[in-house]
């Protein structure tokens, strides 16, 4: 027997049909056809308002296309069904993320922390929470967090130049700092975020001709980047 269900239309659907929407929606997004896979999802909605596998992809897909709200509610019926372990797990890294995005730090930092705790060795959790815990003027969480990190992975990039830029910000080892910067400019010389790092490193011990030209550098990777753009202003005295 197929199962069927009806559509506000008076349509009957089957089963399949539902599993055939999702697996178009689930490639529609896998192919960035962003509002494509919005529509197929909610589609299925209509008819089967439970099905978390949808919920799990419409976060997904709204994130992406920045609808950070909406794609919250999706997780939050994730993270309160009997969904697997690891869509669960997944579920509350992504929702920290819209958190972040939102400027919701307390909020985030919980969502890492139960990621973290579902994952003791989930480095972009423990990672993200350096950050988070830096956000939230906690630099001793964060320093901590982001060495248990490089604990983790001593190659990670992104949580060796957020130490390296905790360290410097809170006081820390500058000559730790500038090592960890070197390091993942050496890693990856076109990220202008690392070329900030060092930069400002750099300005902090005082060595203001290699400042100024390795944050130049940062600026000519990303001339729209705010953060950047404040830091040569620090250094060049320019209110």
């Amino acid at each position: 027997m197929v199962y069927c269900r009806i559509t506000g239309g008076g349509k009957v659907i089957s089963q399949k049909n539902v599993e055939d929407l999702i697996r178009a929606a689930e490639e529609d997004l896998d192919q960035n056809r962003l509002q494509s896979s919005l529509r197929g999802l909610e589609r299925v909605l209509e008819v089967d308002p439970d099905n978390l596998e949808v919920h799990y992809l419409l976060a997904i897909a709204l994130i992406r296309v920045e609808q950070f709200v909406k794609a919250a509610g999706h997780l939050d019926r994730v993270i309160e069904s009997e969904f697997s372990y690891l869509h669960k797990q997944q579920a509350y890294m992504m929702l920290g993320y819209v958190y972040v995005q939102r400027e919701l730090f307390e909020r985030a930092a919980e969502a890492f922390e139960t990621a973290w705790a579902y994952n003791f060795n989930n480095v972009a959790a423990t990672a993200a929470l350096g950050h988070i815990y830096f956000k939230l003027e906690r630099p001793d969480r964060a320093i901590e967090a982001l060495r248990r990190a490089l604990d983790i992975d001593p190659r990670n990039s992104n949580a060796r130049n957020s130490l390296a830029y905790v360290l410097c910000e809170s006081g820390g080892d500058l000559e730790e700092a500038q090592h960890l910067a070197l390091s993942v400019v050496r890693m990856d010389p076109d990220n202008p975020l690392y070329q900030d790092t060092l930069g400002w490193i750099y300005h902090k011990k005082g060595k203001e001709g290699l400042a100024r030209d390795t944050l130049k550098r940062a600026l000519e990777l990303a001339p729209e980047n705010e953060e950047i753009k404040a830091h040569l202003r620090v250094l060049l005295n320019i209110d």
